[in-house]
Parts: C-alpha cells; structure tokens; sequence
C-alpha cells in the first residue's frame, strides 16, 4: 500500500487523502467481512509493517518501520499465508482479493501479489484407500482403528507437491501438541509407534499389485 506522506492534519481530506494504514485496514477487514468463514479458506496477514521509510526481508521474515506520528504513513506492506483445499477456491479467493484490493481509499494505492508455497491436497477415491490399508495396519499393530482427519483441522504437509500425480497420506510422523507456537513439543515416546507404523504400511504397499499412480 502507499500513499501521500504529508502533515496528518490533512488526514481524510482531499488533497492528503487517507494514509497507507488506513488502507491497509480496510482491506484487511474487507477480506475478514467477505471471506472469513468459509470452510477449508484461510488467510493470515502474519507480518505487517507501516509508515514513511518500510523495509521487509523475505528470506529472514523480518521488517522494519520509521515514521513521525504527525507524519500520514506513505507506505504499508503485509505478508500472510493463504490456504485452501482446491485450485477452484485459491482463484476464487485471488479473484475477490483482487477486487477488494483496487478499491482504494482516496489518496492511496495498493498492490496483491500471490504465491503459492504448498499446492492443494483434496481428498481422493485413492488417498481414502490409502487410508484403509494404514487402517488395517494399525488395527493389526494393536493402535485401533485410524480415521481421516477434517482437513480443515489440518496444516501443510510436503506430501502435498506430489498429491496430484500419486495417492498420497499426510500425518504419519508422531505425536505432538501446540504446533508453531513457543510451547510446541513432541511426545518422544510415540516415535518408535509412528516408525513401526510407517514401515508395516510402506510393506504392504510394496507388496501390493494396485498401481498408486494416478
């Protein structure tokens, strides 16, 4: 987002316009009004820098931000993390963030660029059998019985850049609590489970005559 710097006097009037901040928040809150809500759509302005002089570094994820408080913010750059389930709500979603974007405030501008760091991973006839047999795996191996969860509950997974092209499984690894958070840990004790788990699974589907390439 940018915007006049000039004397915030002459905020919200013609000739200053209305600042970068304040077009950042109201395409910020536009897209909470419009779009918040909808399953498997979520979109997170995780880093958020403003004011007259803004610098972002990308590869660190760090940013900074000077200004005067008498001074209307030039500029505003956000960086977040959007996610979906298919290619059909990424470019809906794209599409009325576009939108919301280039309806700007008076004296302001702003920009939407995406990229997308993990592709979708929807659920498949294919996946659902892979799920059966790790099912059967861990009925046998005395765990009980293992259920999908809603990939609303779930994050990104690696497995994810090859889903389209294979059968695929995501959440294998072992037990923890409080992901991306300071207090995130993981249960040592269930590592020897998830390995066993794993490599029973990875047995029977080497053994197994069903093709897995789609």
């Amino acid at each position: 987002m940018s915007a006049k710097p000039s004397h915030s006097q002459g905020i919200f009037s013609a000739a200053s316009g209305y600042g970068a901040v304040y077009e950042a928040a109201r395409i910020l809150n536009a897209f909470r009004e419009t779009m918040a809500g909808e399953k498997y759509l979520t979109f997170n302005p995780g880093v958020i820098v403003g004011g007259t002089n803004v610098a972002y570094d990308t590869t660190l994820n760090s940013g900074t931000a000077s200004g005067k408080l008498n001074i209307i913010p030039k500029t505003v750059q956000v960086q977040g993390d959007l996610r979906f389930l298919t290619l059909e709500q990424l470019q809906k979603a794209r599409s009325r963030m576009r939108e919301i974007v280039g309806k700007n405030l008076a004296g302001t501008s702003a920009t939407i660029t995406f990229s997308v760091e993990s592709p979708p991973m929807p659920p498949t006839p294919g996946n659902y059998s892979l799920l059966a047999t790790l099912d059967t795996v861990t009925r046998a191996l005395g765990m009980g019985p293992t259920e999908a969860l809603d990939p609303g509950l779930r994050g990104a997974g690696d497995i994810s850049f090859v889903a389209s092209y294979v059968d695929a499984l995501d959440g294998l690894g072992p037990v923890g609590r409080a992901g991306h958070t300071p207090d995130e840990t993981v249960n040592l004790k269930s590592i020897p489970k998830a390995t066993i788990r794993a490599a029973v699974l990875i047995n029977r589907l080497a053994h197994s005559s069903k093709p897995s390439v789609r």
